[in-house]
């Protein structure tokens, strides 16, 4: 998978939008700041696409489905796990990202499954759906202090699934 440009920090990503004209800019503005209020103090969104023309569909799709395949992971830090897990509980979204996309999973027919199961912990949900000839792949989880989701998209469940215990290994145990 190739890194994209659209990954970055939650504050550059935004900046970005806005020096664009992007049209989520201000919604993903005000959910950033309503997240900090909620104990946030940094983010990560990473965008993934298996070519570089994936990417470049990526950066340049505003609604309906994606075009090519990718995975997008968003990992943000709280002051404490009290408040990651907190935020877990909560119906928000970050980026475009959040509870929503489980519904969606469950909607479309799809398999979810929540908690040790999921390999990711008591607070985790996956989910994985074929829809319209695509393949969907969500996962939400808090660890520690930390709170992640991750989609997969148009790419094969068990590599989406990989990449989800990746960045999951890869959160600090604080």
């Amino acid at each position: 998978m190739h890194a994209c440009a659209t990954s970055g920090d939650v504050v550059t990503v935004i900046k970005k939008q806005r020096q664009q004209g992007t049209p989520g800019y201000d919604h993903n503005a005000t959910e950033w700041a309503q997240w900090k209020q909620q104990g946030a103090v940094d983010a990560y969104l990473a965008v993934y696409g298996r070519t570089a023309a994936d990417c470049v569909a990526a950066s340049s799709s505003t609604a309906g489905a994606p075009q090519g395949q990718l995975m997008v992971e968003l990992v943000v830090q709280f002051q404490d796990s009290k408040g990651a897990a907190r935020n877990f509980q909560r119906d928000t979204t970050l980026m475009g990202m959040g509870p929503k996309d489980i519904r969606f999973i469950e909607l479309a027919g799809g398999k979810t499954t929540f908690g040790p199961a999921t390999g990711l912990g008591k607070t985790s949900v996956i989910g994985s759906a074929d829809v319209a000839g695509a393949n969907y792949f969500v996962a939400e989880w808090q660890n520690g202090r930390y709170q992640s989701e991750s989609i997969g998209y148009d790419m094969a469940f068990a590599d989406a699934d990989a990449a989800v215990m990746e960045t999951n290994s890869r959160i600090p145990q604080t």
